[in-house]
């Protein structure tokens, strides 16, 4: 069962603000509500960067095009264990 995330409003964000960047840093996600903005979330570059590099590779048709093409190619080049046999001289 996963923990159910803390929503600190901006006031106390803004105490612990220090507390909160090193807690980003270290991988946590911080959730700050903002009146009527709504959450917003705290995480660490790195996690950022990973996201937003997933979010390309999704958006990339591109590259889902050729992942299929590469999926298919290899499909087309395997061999079952008899045409394997056949190919190598072996009696089926």
């Amino acid at each position: 069962m996963s923990k159910q995330k803390e929503v600190l409003n901006a006031s106390d964000a803004r105490e612990k603000f220090t507390k909160l960047v090193g807690a980003a840093a270290r991988g946590e996600r911080v959730f700050i509500r903002h009146r009527e903005n709504g959450v917003v979330v705290m995480m660490s570059g790195l996690e950022f960067e990973s996201i937003e590099a997933s979010q390309r590779m999704l958006r990339d048709l591109e590259l889902q095009r050729h992942i299929e093409a590469r999926r298919t190619r290899s499909r087309k080049d395997m061999l079952s264990y008899d045409e394997w046999r056949r190919s190598v001289g072996i009696a089926v």
